[in-house]
């Protein structure tokens, strides 16, 4: 599993990829340590041939 986002670049300082499940909760959670009331809405979501996108 591979997660990718522009976030994720600037608050680890790498290219923005989090690879496996174990990585993206670190990185969940230490999102929701800095921002506890941080709230997410999914308004689309988009299927493509190697992955799927999901619009916050």
């Amino acid at each position: 599993m591979t997660f990718r986002s522009p976030v994720a670049a600037q608050l680890l300082g790498n290219d923005g990829v989090i690879r496996g499940k174990d990585a993206l909760r670190a990185y969940w959670a230490e999102g929701l340590r800095r921002i506890p009331d941080l709230q997410i809405e999914a308004v689309g979501s988009y299927v493509g041939l190697d992955g799927l996108g999901v619009l916050p």
